[in-house]
């Protein structure tokens, strides 16, 4: 997986390219060197000692190649131009502007879905992606294993059977051991309803079904930045 950087010396100027792509949600890839159509990245946004990480996915427009954003991530990136943004790794001055990412080392990923299929195919994706993978057939299940267990990363299906994805999400977030831990929530739900109602439960981002694998494993890079800036710092080189 390659994260790309943007350096601004202001939040100003931020703010002024945002307004200056209107309602396009994509900005031009200056450093594209192998970069393809339909690439994944993980794009890293720095005002000085600031930044904030987004997945991006790459589009190639009449030859010129941008990293094009839905439109919850390029509010989050409005919030942080605006100065209320979520911070994430700290400064990536020294970093190439198109680079490599791994996940850091130990950092277990809490697979909860009741069906073994999914389950497995989503543990496969993480464990090629350099992620350790745990899984829970229920929410009940999950929090049994969140119990003395490290975990960094919650993938929560929407429809569990007896506690849903939704409900987990709003039960976790009422643990005061437990309120920041990141949650991703794959769901069949797409409705613009069903967004809100995730993001209202305390999920921090979402993934729709059939799932592609390398956006996977980009948003959970980014969910991972704005919660554990400390440990993705060295990931990236």
């Amino acid at each position: 997986m390659r994260t790309t950087s943007f350096e601004y010396p202001t939040f100003d100027d931020l703010q002024a390219e945002l307004r200056a792509y209107g309602d396009e949600h994509d900005l031009a890839l200056c450093d594209c060197a192998g970069v393809k159509d339909g690439e994944w990245l993980l794009a890293t946004f720095a005002v000085g000692e600031e930044t904030t990480s987004l997945a991006g996915c790459v589009v190639d427009l009449n030859g010129e190649l941008r990293l094009s954003f839905e439109e919850r991530d390029w509010h989050t990136l409005q919030r942080f131009a605006r100065g209320d943004g979520l911070p994430s790794v700290a400064p990536v001055g020294n970093v190439a502007k198109l680079s490599t990412i791994t996940p850091p080392p130990n950092c277990p990923v809490l697979v909860v879905d009741a069906n073994p299929d999914v389950q497995a195919v989503v543990r496969a994706v993480l464990e090629a992606k350099g992620f350790e993978a745990k899984s829970a057939a229920s929410a009940e299940e999950a929090f049994d294993r969140l119990r003395g267990a490290c975990v960094k990363l919650i993938i929560v299906d929407w429809d569990l059977p007896g506690m849903s994805g939704i409900e987990f999400c709003r039960r976790l977030r009422r643990e005061p051991a437990l309120q920041d831990m990141p949650v991703l929530v794959l769901t069949a739900h797409a409705s613009q309803s069903s967004i809100l109602e995730a993001f209202a439960a305390g999920a921090d981002d979402f993934v729709s079904k059939p799932f592609r694998a390398h956006e996977l494993g980009i948003r959970i890079l980014g969910l991972l930045g704005r919660g554990h800036s400390e440990e993705l710092r060295h990931a990236i080189g």
